[in-house]
């Protein structure tokens, strides 16, 4: 719900301002663009010498393609509800009106622990 709201919200600004050409795409990029810094993170550890990602073994391969799974299914639960762009707009709508201040705090929280998790991986991990 995280997601749709910070979608529909962005989609809205974007709309109001004039200089975003293409404005749905500017807003699953608000969206998508943390958790593929967060997938990077993850797989920062495993980057060799040569710059490429080395496994040396398969507990390492299956860490370093879980990410890569998630965002690839993030992508399309992004495109799914950004397809139904009425439907979402409604359900947020009901949603932001029942409690606006606890949405805006979670929203918030899950940005700031994203933040978090990816400088923790870049700080625990140099290369």
């Amino acid at each position: 719900m995280i997601d749709k709201i910070v979608y529909i919200v962005f989609l809205r600004y974007a709309r109001r301002q004039r200089w975003i050409a293409f404005p749905e795409r500017a807003a699953g990029v608000v969206v998508f663009l943390p958790k593929v810094l967060a997938a990077l993170s993850v797989l920062h550890p495993f980057v060799g010498e040569d710059g490429f990602v080395q496994f040396q073994n398969t507990t390492e391969k299956v860490i370093g393609f879980i990410p890569l799974v998630l965002l690839i299914l993030n992508a399309l639960y992004i495109w799914h509800f950004s397809d139904r762009e009425e439907k979402t707009a409604r359900e947020v709508e009901q949603v932001l009106r029942k409690s606006p201040t606890k949405w805006k705090i979670r929203i918030v929280l899950y940005y700031l622990w994203l933040m978090i998790f990816i400088c923790i991986f870049l700080c625990c991990f140099p290369s």
